[in-house]
């Protein structure tokens, strides 16, 4: 049973040595629910999530309120895993022409305005096909002209239509 608490402040959240600010919280019978900002990890891994009751204790029964009581300290925790997310795609567009500049998309639109096929593309022809991805590795480029350097690993299939 973890005690209720009067403020986010009767809590010492830390995830490993990092300590982590309680946004919100709310009391139920037997425990507390508590909202807290997750700090940036450097590197995958496990650190030990802990949250500690840093409160008054109430006056226990038959107890003299003003008069000190020394507690138990109330603790709970756990492993926490820090881990590197999978690249995902969120869309794949494509443009028979592109507009000038270093993208091809400009404003959600392909060469003259027209707007991108989404998810598809025609089975001959010429065009730029888009990816855009979250939580994609960083990929040595040109950051003037977005071309893969080089010495860039990078390759991406993809499959438009059903099979």
């Amino acid at each position: 049973d973890f005690p209720s608490i009067a403020s986010g402040a009767d809590v010492a959240v830390t995830f490993g040595s990092v300590v982590s600010p309680v946004l919100s919280y709310t009391n139920f019978k037997g425990g507390v629910w508590l909202q807290v900002r997750v700090p940036a990890a450097t590197a995958p891994g496990i650190v030990t999530l802990s949250i500690t009751y840093t409160g008054t204790a109430p006056v226990p029964r038959g107890g003299v309120a003003g008069d000190t009581y020394v507690r138990a300290p109330k603790v709970a925790s756990v492993d926490f895993t820090y881990f590197v997310p999978q690249p995902e795609v969120l869309a794949v567009r494509w443009c028979e022409g592109c507009q000038t500049g270093r993208t091809c998309l400009v404003n959600g639109r392909c060469l003259k305005g027209v707007r991108p096929k989404e998810n598809s593309a025609p089975l001959r022809g010429v065009g730029t096909l888009t990816v855009v991805l979250r939580n994609m590795p960083v990929v040595p480029h040109n950051p003037l002209t977005g071309e893969l350097a080089a010495a860039a690993k990078a390759s991406i299939s993809a499959s438009l239509g059903s099979t």
